[in-house]
């Protein structure tokens, strides 16, 4: 089973990109437009019965959701 993250650079995220936004700013425009993290791909997974709490655990850090 993979936990994935994957960011789709559209013409928003490139302007984002080319005009040095920040890391915050880009993340919230990813967000806003349907981006999900790999945290979060985990504990969906979690939650679905998909992969246990002990692998996401082991696997990902999860240190910035707390």
């Amino acid at each position: 089973m993979a936990i994935l993250e994957i960011l789709r650079v559209d013409k928003g995220m490139d302007e984002l990109i080319a005009t040095h936004s920040t890391r915050r700013v880009m993340m919230e425009y990813a967000l806003e437009n349907g981006f999900i993290t790999m945290q979060q791909d985990g504990i969906n997974k979690v939650l679905a019965g998909e992969f246990n709490i002990e692998e996401l655990i082991s696997t990902i850090d999860l240190t910035d959701r707390l």
